[in-house]
Parts: C-alpha cells; sequence; structure tokens
C-alpha cells in the first residue's frame, strides 16, 4: 500500500466522521467524558484496584508457557536485516548528496520510505501469519516465540532506518525529513506501527533465538493480538499488542488535556491515585501518542491510537516486591495454609506458604508442573498466572495441599 501519497488532510476528514471526534467539534467536556467510559472498559483491574490496571488480550484462544529456541536461520535473517538497513542508511546518504535539486531529493526520500513501508506491513503480516498459525494449532507456542524473536531483531534494525523512537539516528529517514511535512508524518506512522514488535521483554526472546537464554514466557494469542510475560529477578514485564485498535489513517491532535483524561481513564491509580509518581509523553505525529508512566509499583509505556485515544499497545514492569495483590483463594490443614493471590491470564501469580504464621519452603506445582519454590525467608513464590482454571498444589507435613484457582 501506498503512504506517502495518502495527504494528511484526507486522513483528517476521515477522522472527522468519528464519534470522538465530532464530541471533539461540538463540545470538548463530551470528549473528556466519552474518552474515560470509553478508557475505564479498556483496562481491567489486573492485580487490585490498589495498584496499576492492565490493557487485557480479550478472546485469547491459546496460552502456554515456552521459551523460545535458538535457531540458525533465524539469526542469519536477523543479521541479514542489519546489514541490510545499514547499508540502507549508507546509500540513502549518497543518493541525497547526489540530488542536484530539492524536487530529486524529495523523490529519493519518497522512494525509500515507500520501502520502509513495505518491510514494515512484510512483518506486520508475518507475525499475524505465525499468529494465526499458532491459533489454528499448525504451529508450537515455541516456535511461535521464536518468530516473534527473530522479527524483533529484523524490527529494531529497520527502525534504525525509519528513525529511532526518540532522537533520529544518523542517516535515518526522520533525520532528513521536514518538520512539518507530509513525509514526516508518514515516517511516524510507520514507527508507531512497528514499535509494538521492538518491546520488552522482546529484545530477551530475540537473545535467546541468537542463543542466549531466556526465562519462562507465559504467550497469550487472539485473533485481535498476542501478550507475551515473563519474570526475572523479581521483576515482572508484560508487552501485549492489539494491531485492531491501531488505525493506520487516523491522525489527530490531541490536546495536553484531553490526553491527561484519558489516561486519567486508563490508569487512575496509576495516574490520580495515590501511586502517581511522574509521567511523560512522545507524539508519533498526530498518528499516535506514547505515555510513559511511572509509580510506585513500577513503569507503564502506554501507546494510545489518536483516532479512539485506546491503547493498542502496552509494556510494563512491575517489582514483585511491593505491588499489591488482592486475597484469592486458601486452603490449611494440620496448620499449614496454601494461599493464592488473585491475577490475570500470564499475570504474576503470588503463592505463599505459611505453617502457624511462619513461612515454609516448599516446592509449588501448577497443573502438574513443577514451577518453583517458595522462599525460605518469605515462604512466597512469584510465578506466572495461566489462563482460566487451575489448580495450584504442594506437600507439607506429609499431606498435599491444593487449591483451585481462576485468572480470567
Amino acid at each position: 500500500m501506498s503512504r506517502v501519497s495518502v495527504p494528511l488532510a484526507l486522513a483528517a476528514l476521515l477522522l472527522l466522521a468519528t464519534p470522538l471526534a465530532v464530541a471533539a467539534a461540538d463540545d470538548p467536556s463530551l470528549v473528556q467524558s466519552s474518552a474515560s467510559e470509553a478508557q475505564a472498559a479498556t483496562t481491567v483491574v489486573g492485580l487490585s484496584e490498589n495498584t496499576s490496571r492492565v490493557v487485557p488480550l480479550p478472546g485469547a484462544q491459546r496460552s502456554n508457557f515456552t521459551a523460545p529456541d535458538a535457531s540458525v536461520m533465524a539469526s542469519i535473517r536477523m543479521d541479514a536485516a542489519d546489514a541490510t538497513w545499514t547499508l540502507s542508511r549508507e546509500s540513502l546518504a549518497r543518493k541525497l548528496d547526489a540530488a542536484e535539486t530539492q524536487a530529486e531529493r524529495q523523490r529519493v526520500l519518497e522512494n525509500a520510505t515507500e520501502n520502509a513501508a513495505s518491510a514494515v506491513d512484510a512483518l506486520l503480516e508475518r507475525e499475524q501469519a505465525a499468529r494465526q498459525a499458532y491459533l489454528d494449532g499448525d504451529s508450537t507456542a515455541e516456535q511461535y516465540v521464536t518468530t516473534l524473536g527473530e522479527l524483533q531483531g529484523r524490527a529494531d534494525q529497520l527502525l534504525s532506518y525509519i528513525g529511532p523512537r526518540s532522537d533520529p539516528a544518523t542517516n535515518s529517514l526522520l533525520s532528513y525529513a521536514a518538520r512539518g511535512s507530509d513525509l514526516r508524518s508518514t515516517l511516524f506512522s510507520l514507527q508507531a506501527e512497528v514499535t509494538p514488535l521492538v518491546t520488552e521483554p522482546g529484545s530477551t526472546v530475540a537473545s535467546a533465538v541468537r542463543g542466549g537464554t531466556s526465562d519462562r514466557l507465559s504467550v497469550l494469542a487472539a485473533p485481535s493480538g498476542f501478550a507475551l510475560s515473563t519474570i526475572s529477578d523479581g521483576v515482572y514485564q508484560r508487552t501485549v499488542y492489539r494491531p485492531d485498535l491501531l488505525d493506520e489513517n487516523g491522525a489527530r491532535q490531541i490536546s495536553s488535556s484531553a490526553l491527561d483524561s484519558i489516561l486519567d481513564g486508563l490508569y487512575p491509580w496509576a495516574r490520580g491515585g495515590d501511586g502517581f509518581v511522574s509521567s511523560g509523553r512522545y507524539q508519533f505525529g498526530g498518528y499516535a501518542y506514547r505515555a510513559r508512566i511511572t509509580h510506585l509499583h513500577g513503569t507503564i509505556l502506554s501507546y494510545m491510537d489518536a483516532s479512539s485515544g485506546q491503547p493498542y499497545h502496552e509494556t510494563r514492569e512491575t517489582a514483585l516486591s511491593v505491588v499489591a495483590t488482592d486475597p484469592g483463594w486458601t486452603n490449611t490443614s494440620g496448620n499449614y495454609t496454601l494461599a493464592v493471590n488473585r491475577s490475570y491470564p500470564g499475570g504474576p501469580l503470588r503463592v505463599s506458604v505459611t505453617h502457624d504464621g511462619s513461612a515454609v519452603s516448599v516446592p509449588i506445582t501448577i497443573d502438574g508442573e513443577r514451577v518453583g519454590t517458595t522462599g525460605v525467608g518469605d515462604g512466597v513464590l512469584w510465578t506466572l498466572a495461566p489462563r482460566g482454571e487451575f489448580a495450584v498444589s504442594t506437600t507439607v507435613g506429609g499431606e498435599e495441599l491444593r487449591v483451585n484457582a481462576t485468572a480470567t
């Protein structure tokens, strides 16, 4: 598809047909109230009302725990992408230096942007095809995650050609595009589209594909997108990608007050409650917005579509030593207590075992799989929650303790 030739004015006209834009034109206060209602339905309480809400993955059809496989062929393709986009940056610089007129320079930049747009489309189509194969049962979770790791490496190199999310790299397309130009807006839209393939824990997965190590991953897939999460060194990491919520033709400037209202609706505790620490923003040229929210339990990066104000991508890091969780299910026998706190599919699951209130270190099994051992000092194990109903069990004092829990 051609992205460079689509005038932003046309995108703006299309946007005016949306309810959010119409409300903005008639009454700004309506936008804030309708936006808040929409955001409240977009994020959900994950662990507790006393910590940040999360962007869910509705309609998840498959979920597994896995780790990516080291792949020689995937590593070769990642290296090829690195070489391709490094050479492309060098070639772009030479062509622009050789251009004798501004019109020639513009053609060089437009052709290069079209090539970048085609590469973005190819990566997104590859992810969608790999996800569909996983949903159809034609591939395993390990194969799907390995593909995501490969795509992360390739997308990272492509992003260096388009221009990184913050400061454009030397000889990147964004470093040449004039401020306020249609071309620059197109490049921002490409940034917004390819970024979900690059964020954590994707880089860890990419490293594992090259032969590095990876912690256990939760993988959720739905027709609407995917979610990956992991726990490493006491920190929970999660990324969720909802391409169905990203309008590639949308473009709109959201005022600072309207954006604040949207964020307050999405993350009431992290933004307006006791947990707020700081926040920052980055604009993808009116196509999408990224908000960075630092709160007492960690950090959220929320990527919002400008036309709808809904998050299509979210990444988060949560410190498990301080995060709040609501009580869930317990079972007590012989003064031993097994407790499982509430979570969501792929979320951090707190399991504890005590004896008369004192910590007990014992192995924990979920649905027949040993997932770890509770700590000696606190009797707590943090692991990843399955989707739906699951059984948590352990053996203490010669007896089995079992709890049936649910994550939805």
